[in-house]
């Protein structure tokens, strides 16, 4: 029986990173994106492989997310084609009944950030300029430096930790599997050997020819980036 590979995060550049990487390794598979999210995502494809209109995907998605899953998971198990998806702490309460289908039918990989500073600096940057992702080649300006308040750091970490111990206690009964931003980065061929293992993708000789057309919203260190970075350096850490 197969599942359905979720890839859980709240790392925005890295989650599409990867499934663009997965995409080119194993291109039978349906790679899809926030289909989980209120809303939905993808929502003519699902629609194709589910035989579900779009708007019953959209009302499904907002109203009763975990039924969603089950035409998706129904699906997966009956197909021949790996099926990924992308999904984020956020996306639903956690105690939302959907979390615990996807501990039990699902095959979870949960990509982590350990430095959250890192995590906090990428998202002042998005937020200032309006753009979450940048296509590779696509020259951005970071808008020059930010200020950052230590108690909203303090605060975003404090969370964004507790979703990640949420998420490595809930599914961790489960097929659950853990991967780290720092470590996929550094190159395609970085991030599927990080995914080895633990996914199943077809044998390819030459990873070091795949290219995501993704790239980091900002090239620029930390230090160099926050005005105020004296202040709050201590903070600036792997957390996990």
């Amino acid at each position: 029986m197969a599942k359905i590979t979720v890839i859980l995060t709240s790392a925005r550049f890295g989650g599409k990173y990867m499934l663009d990487l997965i995409s080119q390794a194993d291109p039978e598979a349906e790679v899809l994106q926030e289909v989980l999210r209120k809303g939905s995502d993808n929502t003519h494809r699902v629609s194709k492989i589910t035989g579900l209109s779009v708007g019953e995907i959209v009302a499904l998605s907002r109203e009763a997310p975990e039924q969603l899953w089950d035409r998706l998971a129904t699906v997966a198990a009956q197909g021949d084609r790996a099926v990924y998806l992308r999904a984020y702490h956020y996306h639903q309460p956690n105690n939302a009944p959907l979390w615990d289908r996807v501990r039990d039918q699902a095959r979870v990989v949960h990509l982590i950030r350990r430095n959250l500073f890192d995590a906090y600096c990428s998202r002042e940057v998005a937020m200032k300029l309006g753009k979450w992702q940048v296509n590779r080649g696509q020259k951005l300006d970071s808008g020059g430096t930010i200020e950052i308040p230590r108690p909203a750091l303090e605060e975003f970490i404090a969370d964004r930790c507790k979703q990640i111990n949420w998420a490595r206690d809930h599914f961790a009964a489960g097929d659950y599997h853990e991967v780290f931003f720092e470590d996929i980065i550094r190159s395609p061929g970085n991030c599927l050997r990080a995914l080895a293992g633990k996914i199943d993708l077809p044998e390819n000789p030459a990873p070091q020819h795949f290219l995501s057309k993704f790239d980091r919203m900002r090239p620029t260190s930390n230090a160099d980036l926050v005005g105020n970075y004296l202040d709050v350096a201590v903070l600036d850490k792997e957390f996990f």
